[in-house]
C-alpha cells in the first residue's frame, strides 16, 4: 500500500473543515486554536493499545496515529476520529447492530462471490462478508447513523487490514484495502475532489482470518479454488467469439442472446464491440447486458448511443443507461435526465417516475439539480426531486435540512411524501 504525508494531508484537512460549515458545530476553543487534531501517539500508548486489543495495528492507521492521536472533525457523517485509549471492538456496545446485519437473508450470502471479484472491490465494494461485523475494531465515534471500522479479518501483505465505513443508511458498507484509502476517498469527497478508488486485485489477494483477533484459534481461512465460469455446459474459455457471434446473428436463439452477449463481455475481443451496440436497445434485459458488456469491454463507445437513449427514453433501458452514465461519469446526461423528470404527461411517467434516483447518482452536479427542483412549480415534480433525494444522503448529510422546509408545500402529496422521507433519513443529533 502507499505511501502518505499525514502531515501534509491533515493539514489540508484542517484548514477545509475551518472554513467550511462544520467549523460551526466544533468548540470555540477548538476553533481558536487552528487546528482539529491531538498531540502524536508515542510509542508507549501504541504499544499499549496493541497489547490490549492483542494484535498489532495496520501501518497506514499507526502513521496517522504518530502524527496525530485521534481527529475533531472527519466529515458531516463522521465526527471524531478516536485515539489509542479509545478504540474498542465494535461488538462491545453494538450488538443489536451487529446482529440486524448479520440475521440470514433470501438474498444470498457474498460468501458466495469469488476472492478476485470481492477483493477487486468496484462494483464489489458495498457488498461485505457479515461474518466478519463483530470483529471489526471500532475507530470512530458513530455520527449520522455511520462509523468508521477496521477489519482484521482483511489483512494485507503489508499488513493494511481493510477498512469500513458503515452505515445505516446504505445497502452494503464502502470497503476499502486500507486506512489510507478510506481516508484518501473521505477527504476527496468532504472537498468535492474527484477521486477514484483503484479496482480490480492490487498486487496479491489479501489474507483471510477465521477466528478473532487475539484468539489462539484464529488462523488464514483456506482460500477456495475458484469455480470454472460455464456457459451452456461447456467452460467459458473453451468457447470461440466466432461461434458466440453467429449464436447472436440467429434470431431463433433470441431466447438465450442475454447469456451469450454476456459470455463475449467476459471473453474481451473488441470483435463482438459493433454486434453488441446493435443490441443496446433491445428488450427483455438483451439491451442492459449488452450495456453491461460494452462497459467491461469498450466503455468509451458507450456514451453517445447511451445519452441518445435518454433523449428517446424506452423504458426498458432507460434505467440501465442512466445508471451507466452515472458511473462514466458523463455529465452530459444530466440535463437529459433532469427534463425527463420534469415530464409529468401519463406516457411518460414509466421512465420519468424514478429519475431522481439516477440524477443523484452522479454526485453533487445530480443533488444540485434535485434541489432545485424543489422549487419548481408542478408537484409532482417536487415529489419526484425528494424522492431522488432520499438517496442523497452520503452526498450531503444535510438533506434533511434540506427537505424539510417542504413540510409547509401547499400540496399534500409533497408534504406526504417529504413526511416518509424524514422518517427514513437518519436525524443529526442536536
Amino acid at each position: 500500500m502507499g505511501e502518505i504525508n499525514w502531515a501534509k494531508l491533515l493539514k489540508q484537512w484542517n484548514d477545509y473543515v475551518l472554513v467550511s460549515p462544520l467549523a460551526e458545530q466544533l468548540p470555540a476553543d477548538v476553533r481558536s486554536s487552528g487546528w482539529l487534531g491531538f498531540a502524536p501517539a508515542t510509542d508507549q500508548q501504541l504499544a499499549a493499545a496493541e497489547q490490549r486489543l492483542g494484535i498489532p495495528l495496520p501501518p497506514s492507521f499507526r502513521a496517522f496515529l504518530k502524527v496525530s492521536n485521534g481527529w475533531r472533525r472527519a466529515t458531516q457523517a463522521i465526527e471524531r476520529i478516536w485515539g489509542t485509549e479509545d478504540l474498542v471492538w465494535f461488538r462491545t456496545g453494538h450488538r443489536d447492530w451487529i446482529s440486524a446485519y448479520t440475521r440470514p437473508t433470501p438474498y444470498g450470502s457474498d460468501a458466495d462471490v469469488c476472492d478476485e471479484e470481492y477483493f477487486g472491490y468496484g462494483q464489489r465494494a458495498e457488498d461485505f462478508r457479515r461474518p466478519h461485523l463483530k470483529e471489526t475494531l471500532q475507530i470512530s465515534e458513530v455520527g449520522d447513523a455511520a462509523v468508521y471500522l477496521l477489519n482484521p479479518q482483511v489483512v494485507s501483505k503489508d499488513g493494511e487490514w481493510e477498512a469500513w465505513f458503515f452505515a445505516n443508511w446504505l445497502p452494503g458498507v464502502r470497503r476499502y484495502r486500507s486506512f489510507l484509502e478510506m481516508m484518501q476517498a473521505e477527504f476527496h469527497q468532504l472537498a468535492g475532489i474527484e477521486w477514484k478508488q483503484p479496482v480490480g486485485v492490487q498486487g496479491s489477494l489479501p489474507d483471510e482470518y477465521i477466528g478473532s483477533a487475539g484468539s489462539a484459534k484464529r488462523r488464514v481461512k483456506k482460500r477456495k479454488k475458484p469455480r470454472q465460469e460455464m456457459v451452456f455446459g461447456k467452460p467459458l474459455k473453451s468457447w470461440s467469439v466466432d461461434e458466440l457471434l453467429a449464436m447472436l446473428a440467429r434470431e431463433d436463439f433470441d431466447i438465450i442472446h442475454g447469456e451469450v452477449i454476456t459470455a463475449l463481455g467476459k471473453l474481451g475481443d473488441r470483435r463482438a464491440v459493433e454486434p453488441l451496440l446493435a443490441r443496446l436497445n433491445e428488450n427483455n434485459t438483451v439491451g442492459a447486458r449488452a450495456m453491461s458488456a460494452l462497459k467491461v469491454l469498450a466503455p468509451e463507445v458507450l456514451p453517445e448511443p447511451l445519452l441518445d437513449i435518454l433523449q428517446r427514453r424506452p423504458f426498458w433501458v432507460f434505467g440501465t443507461a442512466a445508471e451507466l452514465l452515472a458511473e462514466l461519469k458523463e455529465m452530459r446526461a444530466v440535463p437529459l435526465l433532469v427534463q425527463a423528470l420534469q415530464d409529468v404527461c401519463p406516457e411518460g411517467a414509466r421512465s420519468s417516475g424514478y429519475v431522481g434516483h439516477y440524477i443523484v447518482a452522479f454526485g453533487k452536479v445530480g443533488f444540485d439539480a434535485l434541489v432545485g427542483l424543489l422549487q419548481h412549480e408542478h408537484p409532482v415534480v417536487r415529489c419526484r426531486a425528494v424522492s431522488g433525494l432520499t438517496c442523497a444522503i452520503a452526498i450531503n448529510p444535510q438533506t434533511v435540512e434540506i427537505v424539510r422546509p417542504l413540510l409547509q408545500d401547499p400540496d399534500p402529496r409533497v408534504r406526504e411524501i417529504v413526511e416518509s422521507v424524514l422518517s427514513i433519513l437518519p436525524v443529526r443529533p442536536a
